[in-house]
């Protein structure tokens, strides 16, 4: 059978008991005049001497009946003892909750911009590279159980093992699971989600199907309406932007745009319908916006016009 005891009274006071606690402390309330002392924290000495003082000064002009400042006893003024703990709970949430605050997790947000790139260093040493279009969001030092951060667009990843806490990549269809590897995740408008795995071993989970896989080194997987499928690399393409190279690996025009617009920092128009399921085979390095252009152009065999940074094909 439970008993009231210095513990349950803490819980009490904090508005952490049960509702079969809570019963049995405001019972055992009711009955006065307990046989049992009971110390109250230490950091809450103050306040609670304060509300006692000010109760008993109103009530009998006497000063404060605790038995000593080491050891606050409940032997006087039982009539008036749930409404002072009423207080006392309301106090030591206000003190929770200042606690709380104080230990909010603060959150960084990285956007690598069309046409640039941008490098991130975290608490734990992991580093990763954002392609242009991207974001993430992190926080400023890990604390639990895991490492979290999320992921809008394609970022490589290089991630300092910890054994002790996983690191945990969230994107809107996907949650990647490593515990130390080198990985690209992709996951932008057009194209089916991937992750490419360098080094180490990563699980792949999709957000919206009942389906997880086991990457390891030099294997990628896609997120397909029939769920994950996993491929081996034959090359590493995956990874060739960091260097700088744009690879429109048979994409379609409408896919090629995307990665055209978020490479230049352009927009593009294509005027001819017709064009836009046509494919892309091509591989560029460092050439100008307008040099690529006109390739494409050439090989699709369409018009194209440029003015500042709006692009149209068909005309």
């Amino acid at each position: 059978m439970m008993e009231v005891n210095a513990q349950l009274l803490k819980k009490y006071w904090s508005g952490q008991c049960t509702p079969e606690e809570k019963t049995l402390v405001q019972d055992w309330l009711k009955k006065g005049n307990p046989d049992t002392e009971f110390a109250i924290r230490g950091d809450e000495q103050q306040i609670k001497d304060k509300i006692w003082n000010s109760i008993v000064g109103q009530d009998s002009g006497e000063t404060n009946p605790i038995a000593s400042p080491e050891r606050p006893t409940f032997r006087y003024l039982w009539p008036a003892a749930a409404a002072i703990l009423a207080i006392l709970s309301f106090a030591a949430a206000f003190f929770y909750y200042r606690s709380t605050l104080t230990s909010e997790v603060q959150y960084v947000e990285v956007v690598a911009k069309d046409g640039q790139h941008a490098q991130v260093t975290l608490a734990d040493g992991s580093k990763i590279l954002l392609n242009a279009r991207s974001r993430l969001r992190y926080p400023k030092t890990f604390e639990g159980a895991q490492r979290s951060v999320s992921l809008e667009g394609e970022g490589y990843f290089d991630i300092a093992k910890d054994p002790e806490k996983p690191f945990i990549i969230s994107t809107q269809q996907l949650t990647i699971k490593v515990l130390g590897t080198e990985f690209n995740v992709k996951e932008i408008e057009g194209q089916q989600p991937a992750v490419a795995v360098s080094e180490g071993k990563v699980k792949l989970i999709s957000n919206l199907l009942n389906d997880s896989l086991l990457l390891t080194a030099h294997q990628y997987g896609l997120l397909t309406d029939k769920g994950l499928l996993r491929h081996d690399m034959r090359s590493d393409k995956s990874f060739a932007w960091k260097a700088g190279e744009l690879i429109l690996d048979d994409l379609s025009l409408a896919q090629a745009t995307i990665e055209l617009e978020r490479r230049y920092g352009i927009n593009i128009q294509v005027v001819d319908n017709d064009l836009l399921q046509k494919r892309i085979r091509a591989v560029f390095h460092k050439e100008a916006m307008p040099e690529v252009i006109q390739l494409i152009a050439s090989a699709l065999g369409t018009s194209y016009t440029i003015k500042n940074k709006e692009v149209t094909f068909g005309r």
